[in-house]
């Protein structure tokens, strides 16, 4: 607001139009501030339904716990708050073998997200071709080196489960922490 007085003779002036100018500007400010906090809860709340869509997406890729050629497993993944780059998925190849995934990217929100579902994508694509855990690990790596920024870092654990063999060949790219029971023996 701008207010101007001219004190030329014979004009009247109000004394009270300067305080009536600051309680005006004052409002003015105060409606400014109101559409400013309604804009940003508005933009809150798009953000959340955002991330509440990438999260029900994210719990979709998971697998479901039905036998993958007659190999039973089981996962429990608790979801946090926000979209994450954890890595999990079982799903048969041809020949009665069965891949199963597990990792980790690095960070959180919807960049590792993004990344988790690509390497994902990528593995299932992959490994419909051919059923050779190095060869596929190795061409995801090209793959995310190719795609990611500077900075993205991805664990995996790759194996690939031959029930009727009762052999199981993987890869682990730096994810780590794998236990091999024997029916017969402890853990290994």
């Amino acid at each position: 607001w701008l207010y101007l007085d001219s004190s030329r003779p014979g004009r009247h002036r109000q004394a009270d139009a300067p305080t009536f100018v600051q309680a005006l500007t004052r409002l003015a400010a105060l409606a400014l501030a109101n559409m400013r906090r309604v804009d940003a809860a508005r933009r809150h709340a798009m953000l959340a339904a955002d991330l509440e869509r990438a999260r029900d997406v994210q719990r979709r890729l998971l697998p479901d716990a039905r036998p993958a050629a007659g190999l039973r497993h089981a996962l429990h993944l608790q979801p946090g708050r926000t979209v994450a780059g954890d890595i999990a998925d079982v799903f048969e190849l041809p020949g009665g073998k069965v891949a199963a995934l597990l990792g980790d990217v690095a960070g959180a929100g919807l960049g590792a997200g993004l990344v988790m579902a690509s390497v994902q994508s990528f593995m299932r694509a992959e490994l419909s071709h051919h059923d050779d855990p190095a060869r596929a690990s190795a061409r995801l790596n090209a793959h995310l080196c190719a795609q990611s920024g500077r900075g993205r870092f991805t664990t995996l654990w790759l194996g690939i489960f031959e029930p009727a063999l009762r052999r199981c060949r993987f890869v682990d790219a730096g994810h780590g922490l794998a236990l091999r029971l024997h029916a017969r023996r402890e853990a290994m």
